[in-house]
């Protein structure tokens, strides 16, 4: 018979062979010598229906443990994500107002300069002033023309 078949027939026929030889105890269970073809397929039916209610419960379970434990792992890393965040904004805040008092460090002496600036400047000015208001016309055109000793001679000698 096998002959005669090909390679999937063979395989059909090598089962059925097999189911009939587990079902052959069960046969003499029921009180007949041997089973009708339909009443094997009936057998084979139920059983694969409760081998997959067996594999459906298994696969269920897993998934379920499955499911937990990749709900475990997401909660626990977003947990340590959150806490590293924290973190790293705290640390954020930190350097942060670290540079900001080195700006407000930074614009009080920027104040000071341009107050010490701008009082120089005012002093300069007033000086120049004061000279060209008071000095003799003649002292003017004096240090004007004369040489840098010549200058401070003259200006002791104003005094």
């Amino acid at each position: 018979v096998l002959a005669r078949l090909n390679t999937r027939d063979k395989i059909m026929y090598s089962w059925f062979v097999i189911i009939k030889e587990c079902l052959t105890p069960i046969s003499r269970k029921l009180g007949k010598e041997v089973l009708s073809s339909d009443e094997m397929i009936v057998l084979v039916l139920k059983a694969q229906t409760n081998h997959f209610a067996h594999l459906d419960k298994d696969l269920r379970s897993d998934m379920a443990e499955l499911n937990k434990s990749i709900s475990d792992r997401i909660e626990k890393s977003t947990t340590e994500w959150h806490e590293e965040m924290t973190a790293l904004r705290k640390d954020m805040d930190k350097r942060f107002e670290q540079v900001d008092k080195r700006f407000e460090a930074l614009t009080i002496r920027i104040d000071r300069f341009m107050i010490w600036s701008f009082s120089t400047s005012l002093a300069i000015s007033a000086a120049v002033v004061a000279a060209i208001r008071y000095l003799p016309p003649d002292a003017l055109s004096q240090l004007a023309s004369a040489t840098q000793l010549q200058k401070i001679r003259l200006y002791w000698r104003i005094k």
